[in-house]
């Protein structure tokens, strides 16, 4: 049991660098991001027209059905999270947040591996692969399916979902595995 726990610490601190490095010092994932034309008159524009912090789709469904459908077809359409009054742009609670959220995911696919009886190396390996594929299959693949992600930028998350899964079910299983091969 121990070394479940050390290897979950130890994972979660692994994918919170493996975080950091692929979301801070890598830039690719934000080419995919547009730029406005004019970030303070975008900005006092959603101020106006989003009255509250939460998330608004454009058309909204509060609309009748027929507004709906029409505003839906005529265009554009949005899906919007906002804070309105900001927010501090590097802010440690993030991180801190971050850290934990880490942590019960390593933890929860720690009591996946045990429920599954993983033993070997193979077992860990295939496991997370799999759980990896479904999660981002569904999650992932939803958001571009139900909510209208641009698949640019939602390709993004798709692969740090995907290769966190392998980083930690690998990662788990070296610490993890009961029997002696690493590479069974």
């Amino acid at each position: 049991m121990s070394r479940t726990i050390v290897g979950v610490i130890t994972t979660t601190f692994v994918i919170f660098i493996y975080g950091f490095l692929f979301w801070q010092v890598n830039a690719l994932p934000y080419e995919a991001l547009q730029q406005t034309s004019d970030d303070v008159a975008a900005q006092t524009m959603l101020k106006e027209h989003f009255p509250r912090s939460g998330s608004y789709s454009i058309p909204g469904r509060q609309n009748s059905e027929a507004d709906f459908i029409k505003l839906a077809e005529q265009g554009p359409v949005g899906f919007v999270h906002i804070d309105i009054d900001g927010k501090p742009a590097f802010d440690p609670a993030v991180m801190i947040r971050g850290l934990v959220l880490n942590f019960l995911f390593v933890s929860l696919l720690a009591g996946l591996f045990k429920i599954t009886r993983a033993t070997e190396f193979r077992d860990f390996a295939r496991t997370s692969l799999v759980a990896g594929a479904a999660a981002v299959l569904l999650i992932d693949g939803g958001n571009i399916v139900w909510w209208s992600a641009p698949i640019n930028w939602q390709i993004w998350f798709s692969i740090y979902h995907f290769t966190t899964f392998v980083i930690a079910g690998h990662l788990l299983g070296i610490f993890m595995k009961t029997k002696a091969s690493i590479i069974g």
